[in-house]
This record gives structure tokens, sequence and C-alpha cells, in this order.
């Protein structure tokens, strides 16, 4: 699953930015990896590419740069909120936010067994709303733990006027 990011420097694993668990708590995202959305070959784009299109975000400029992930990456994929209550049973540090106590994901642990987290388009839709959710996840999309790409170019196949968008 050919993967896309966005940025101004090629991604390479000395400019990777090692995993930790955030200052602070406000959302199940990790400080630090790589982001990416897997890249639909047939449509020459990804739901990071769609969703910021359709509300008007401007993320997208940059360098499109297409990651091939090395075949024995371990990645763990989130599709239904079975999927993110394993990884809070399993991989959890208390934190709180206001008054409510919340689960938060200890990501620095779960980078010593997982190479990457993929939240799936379904999972996406799932988890935006309810408890617990990754409402913070705006779009299909994985964060990357480690570099584990057998591959990085850049996509040069964008029309001349198409505007640069991305992660």
């Amino acid at each position: 699953m050919q993967q896309l990011h966005v940025g101004l420097d090629q991604p390479q694993p000395g400019l990777f930015n090692p995993i930790r668990n955030p200052a602070y708590d406000h959302a199940n995202k990790p400080g630090g990896g790589l982001w990416t959305s897997t890249w639909i070959t047939k449509k020459r784009r990804s739901h990071w590419v769609e969703w910021c299109r359709s509300e008007e975000v401007s993320r997208l400029d940059g360098t499109w740069w297409l990651l091939t992930p090395s075949a024995d990456a371990r990645i763990y994929t989130i599709d239904t909120r079975a999927d993110l209550l394993y990884l809070l049973s399993t991989y959890w540090r208390e934190g709180s936010v206001s008054a409510w106590k919340h689960r938060w994901i200890d990501w620095e642990k779960l980078s010593s067994d997982y190479d990457a987290v993929h939240l799936t388009r379904k999972g996406s839709e799932v988890l935006h709303s309810g408890s617990p959710d990754l409402n913070c996840w705006d779009v299909e999309s994985t964060v990357w733990l480690h570099w584990v790409f057998s591959k990085v170019a850049e996509y040069k196949g964008r029309k001349q006027n198409e505007p640069n968008t991305g992660q």
C-alpha cells in the first residue's frame, strides 16, 4: 500500500522525528512520527487530498512524496471501535482533560511492538464521535512510528494548475 506524504523535504531516516507521547493530553495522537495517507492509484490522490480539497484546507503546499513501506512493516489497523479499544486496553496511560477521565494511547510503548498505526476510511467515520473516539484524526491516514520504507519517490504527475495539496 503505497503512501502519500506532502512536505518540503524528501522524507528520509535522518529527518524522521522519533515517536513520543505528547506533553499534554488532548487527543490520541503522538508527537513525532511521519504522517501519510494511502495513495489511490486510479484516482492519483489520497483521502487526505480529497479531505483538504473538500474542507478548503491549504495543507497541500509542498512536494508530494510516494513512500513504499517494507513488506515486513508491523502495521496496526484501526477499522472498528473494537480495534481502538484493544489499543487503549493494551497500550494506555492515564490522563485527564478538564473533569473527565480519559485513557490515552502510550505511543512510546506501542512503538516497541508496531511500526505504524493505520486508521482506515471506515474507522475514521466510525470513530469520529462516540466513546472512545479519534475525532482528531480527520481522515484515513497512517502515523509511522519508525522508518520502514523501502522506496521514496517524488510524485510528478500533478497537472500544472492543480494545487499542491498534502499532509
